[in-house]
């Protein structure tokens, strides 16, 4: 049973993108996937990975929100 933070509504992702740490993601960043700046993301944490599906918030959001996961909506499925 995945733990899933979600902000707020959930959709339907078209994209599902592995994360496996702040690094990863700096490093897409940083390789010119500028979508990052405007993902919209639930973060479904399995095994400490988590996935980010396509859901629209900025880069800055995602890292806090990774950092601080208290203040994502929780759903249990």
């Amino acid at each position: 049973m995945a733990q899933t933070w979600s902000v707020p509504a959930k959709i339907q992702p078209k994209t599902i993108v592995p994360i496996h740490g702040l690094d990863t993601i700096n490093a897409f960043y940083k390789s010119g996937l500028s979508f990052f700046m405007e993902l919209q993301c639930q973060i479904t944490f399995m095994n400490n990975n988590f996935v980010f599906l396509n859901r629209y918030c900025s880069l800055s959001m995602i890292m806090k929100y990774i950092i601080e996961p208290k203040h994502w909506e929780y759903n249990n499925f």
